[in-house]
């Protein structure tokens, strides 16, 4: 439940117009009570111009109670002893219920923090991988399928990646190098294959499409979050600067081996790319999305903090700052931030990502 608590506002001006319902039934409810107690006999009687059955005296009269002191009376009675009891237990719920949810959301004009636990989906790719653009074909498919619950990221490296006459372009980055190497050191990366937020990483590596979906089942309900991260890039034009505030707080207990990894991506970059089955199979136009192009930090990441540990609540802020090297063609509005919190060195896992896009 709490999940969708996120979703709902309620105000000072909403508590006060749910009491005056609640105090206008209550009302009602009075008159009909008073109705039945106070008169004996109750027949049935049919007034003509409202078109309702209702109780009356036994003696037709215009008006419910004999007299408005009796009425007075009667209601101050009940006012004391039921509606302002009601309605003091209904301000103390709606005044005192919103201050208990204990969910990570940022207060003020419904501006929330994204506490979703989100799957970083990094994906080994080459040009002149034939089935590679199948991989991210269903990696596209999943994104579609769980909105903003993955963030994708084509590592161009290793074998496939290499160029050639025939595939020019070096999409490889140091970053991606040494990421790529540290798997193979555990296990030979068969092309395309992917990492899911690199869980079981240190065992089996990379997981060939085939083995995706399993592994998806088992982490797209997991709604534990251990930590938030909140980007704030900027880039300047002059001396073509990346600028990146990222704000992390920890939701629960963390441990100083934990490194913030900032790595820069870019969309639409339109390039040969080998597919196989499809006509003509060396495509000279194939569009390239969620290109690693860089590290902010070193491919590792940085250490969050020195403290000997993590406490829940704990916040951090890191400002990083990359400039673009001269010669790169890279497209300033086609450029996204990623980054993402690892387990470094020892699960070697990755607890939450996210991503902006450098301009919006």
């Amino acid at each position: 439940m709490k999940k969708y608590i996120k979703n709902l506002k309620i105000t000072e001006n909403d508590n006060f117009n749910l009491v005056l319902n609640y105090f206008l039934f209550l009302r009602l409810c009075t008159f009909a009570t008073l109705r039945v107690i106070f008169h004996a006999k109750p027949q049935r009687n049919y007034f003509s111009q409202m078109g309702l059955r209702v109780f009356s005296h036994t003696k037709p009269q215009r008006y419910m109670f004999n007299s408005f002191g009796r009425f007075f009376q009667e209601f101050r009675i009940i006012s004391f002893r039921i509606i302002l009891p009601l309605l003091f237990f209904i301000v103390l719920f709606f005044s005192t219920g919103c201050d208990e949810i204990e969910s990570p959301y940022r207060k003020g004009n419904v501006q929330f923090i994204d506490t979703t636990n989100k799957i970083l989906l990094e994906e080994f790719t080459g040009a002149y991988c034939g089935n590679c653009p199948d991989g991210a074909a269903k990696a596209h498919l999943l994104d579609s399928l769980y909105p903003g619950k993955f963030i994708l990221l084509s590592i161009h490296a290793g074998y496939y990646a290499t160029p050639n006459k025939t595939f020019t372009y070096d999409f490889r980055t140091p970053a991606g190098d040494s990421i790529f190497n540290s798997i193979m050191s555990i296990k030979e990366i068969v092309f395309p294959s992917a990492m899911f937020n690199r869980i079981g990483v240190n065992k089996n590596g990379g997981l060939i499409p085939s083995q995706w979906d399993a592994l998806v089942g088992q982490l797209i309900f997991n709604d534990t979050v251990i930590a938030t991260i909140d980007l704030a890039p900027s880039f300047t034009s002059t001396d073509s600067s990346i600028s990146v505030k990222a704000n992390i707080k920890y939701w629960e207990a963390g441990s100083n081996n934990q490194t913030l990894v900032v790595q820069i991506l870019e969309d639409s970059i339109v390039q040969m790319q080998k597919w196989y089955g499809h006509t003509p199979e060396n495509i000279p136009d194939y569009v390239h999305n969620n290109v690693l192009r860089a590290s902010i930090t070193p491919a590792f990441g940085a250490q969050i903090t020195t403290d000997a540990m993590i406490m829940k609540g704990s916040k951090y802020e890191k400002n990083l700052k990359y400039t673009i090297p001269k010669g790169k063609d890279w497209r300033i509005n086609k450029l996204k931030i990623v980054a993402y919190i690892l387990d470094y060195g020892k699960t070697n896992s990755i607890l939450q990502a996210e991503e902006m896009k450098l301009i919006e």
